[in-house]
């Protein structure tokens, strides 16, 4: 059994582990119009939750899906960010306290 790593940046929010958001996640991980949620399921040390804007792809695979260089103007991060929280708060109302404080820039690597 082989260990899948991606490097991500994600505009959003990065936090403890937060278990009812996690079982809320597992309930809706097939549900492709779910708001984007990355949890940390080897160690369940976070949650990731916000805009994902570059996936290496699994290193495990060579990068095979690895999502294309861009640009990003980052005047739009905070439009972004908007709607984020709001298909959140639709998402999972009871949790919607989590969208706060504002989103941050998150370079991170990421093992499942």
């Amino acid at each position: 059994m082989g260990v899948s790593t991606n490097f991500l940046v994600v505009w959003g929010r990065k936090i403890p582990w937060h278990q009812q958001l996690a079982d809320l996640y597992e309930e809706n991980y097939d549900d492709n119009q779910a708001p984007w949620v990355l949890v940390d399921g080897m160690s369940g040390e976070y949650v990731v939750m916000g805009v994902k804007l570059w996936d290496s792809g699994d290193a495990r695979w060579g990068f095979e899906d690895m999502d294309p260089a861009r640009v990003i103007d980052l005047a739009i991060l905070p439009a972004w960010e908007k709607a984020y929280k709001e298909h959140f708060e639709k998402y999972y109302p009871t949790l919607s306290h989590l969208m706060y404080p504002d989103f941050q820039m998150h370079v991170l690597a990421h093992f499942s």
